[in-house]
């Protein structure tokens, strides 16, 4: 079990316990702390799901706007997650969960499951930049969570030296792609580009939740003038759930509204990567995040910032361009470095597909976590 709540952490778990589930004969159910359907694609079976108590699915919760740890909405999950887990978590053995909020509720509990914490990356400074009378709150429960899980896994060593975990507590289980699925070999790229309409274009793609604040987004609009300047075919493709309200708003300011294509959530991301030419992660914040190994799978060339684990997945001008982290112009000069020489920019794409094959498979990261559950449940 685990809490299907945000975008990439989602496809992750779903994409590992799929896999497991073929081999494996376990009852694997998705927690929910808002009233959503689980996020479906063509490379994942969505789960079944058991609705979290939250305030946040009421009207009340509606209408003020709460933020991810309103203290009223706390007050009520603590209220409810006793019942939940007297009456229901008590027939399974695990819950793996990235929510530290969650952990130290079950933690609390007398009849509890086994609770892996999973660490995708800092999540007090992602759930809370923009709430920093809420920070050092967030940072307490953060780090409680940590100490009171049966096991913290982490993405690599930084993050677990950065918290203070010690080895007997932790265990280090990479982010992973399925490799047969982001494989260039299984598309026909003329063809998907003829259907998406992007014939004649140079397609500039990025993956990410459209928030503000986190994923970058507004930085990479603002780079996109520099780069049509010099190649006034390349159109830039935003993919994710999100508000695109004032993304389109920048960009209609900006003059650059015609090149700028805000697509939403999508289930056809293999075949999206397929049709493009350069994948930009413009994030203010990660973890290991899923869409720079998918797009590194598709042996695309990679534009990212060195944020979070970034810098441990590409090596700077191997396996693609780092940059620092909302900056519209390093953004530009990268993109129109990789645009300006193919030869390079192919490379790249291969060096970076051999990576992920050595270092990120998803099939890796799933026998990892059924090693470390059976383990636990001896």
């Amino acid at each position: 079990m685990y809490p299907y709540e945000r975008g990439g952490v989602d496809v992750l778990y779903t994409s590992v316990f799929n896999i497991i589930l073929k081999e494996k004969q376990w009852e694997i159910v998705a927690l929910v702390r808002t009233p959503r359907k689980p996020q479906r694609s063509a490379f994942s079976n969505p789960l079944p799901t058991v609705m979290l108590p939250s305030l946040r699915s009421s009207l009340f919760g509606k209408l003020f706007e709460f933020v991810y740890l309103s203290f009223l909405d706390q007050l009520y999950f603590d209220k409810r997650v006793s019942a939940l887990a007297d009456n229901y978590l008590q027939r399974f053995d695990v819950v793996i969960t990235p929510d530290p909020l969650l952990t130290t509720k079950l933690c609390k509990q007398r009849n509890r499951p086994r609770v892996i914490q999973f660490v995708s990356g800092a999540w007090a400074e992602t759930v809370l930049r923009s709430q920093p009378l809420l920070y050092s709150f967030a940072k307490r429960i953060e780090t409680d969570a940590y100490r009171k899980a049966d096991r913290v896994v982490f993405m690599d060593e930084a993050y677990a030296r950065h918290f203070n975990v010690s080895k007997e507590h932790r265990a280090l289980i990479s982010n992973g792609v399925d490799l047969e699925l982001f494989s260039p070999s299984r598309f026909d790229r003329s063809k998907l580009r003829d259907r998406f309409g992007m014939d004649g274009k140079i397609v500039v793609m990025t993956v990410g939740t459209l928030r503000k604040g986190i994923k970058g987004h507004e930085f990479l609009i603002q780079a996109i003038p520099s780069v049509i300047k010099r190649f006034p075919s390349a159109h830039f493709y935003l993919v994710g759930k999100g508000s695109q309200e004032s993304l389109r708003r920048d960009s209609e300011s900006l003059g650059i509204a015609d090149n700028l294509h805000i697509l939403g959530e999508r289930s056809d991301i293999p075949e999206l990567l397929s049709s493009s030419d350069v994948f930009v992660l413009p994030s203010l914040t990660e973890g290991t995040p899923g869409a720079l190994l998918e797009a590194m799978a598709m042996e695309l060339p990679c534009v990212a910032t060195r944020v979070g684990n970034i810098p441990e997945v590409v090596q700077h001008q191997k396996e693609g361009l780092l940059i620092e982290p909302a900056d519209p112009r390093e953004i530009s000069e990268a993109i129109t470095h990789v645009l300006s020489r193919p030869d390079e920019a192919r490379m790249l794409g291969v060096r970076a597909r051999n990576r992920v094959e050595a270092h990120y498979d998803l099939a890796a990261t799933a026998r990892a976590y059924v090693a470390l559950i059976e383990e636990l449940c001896q």
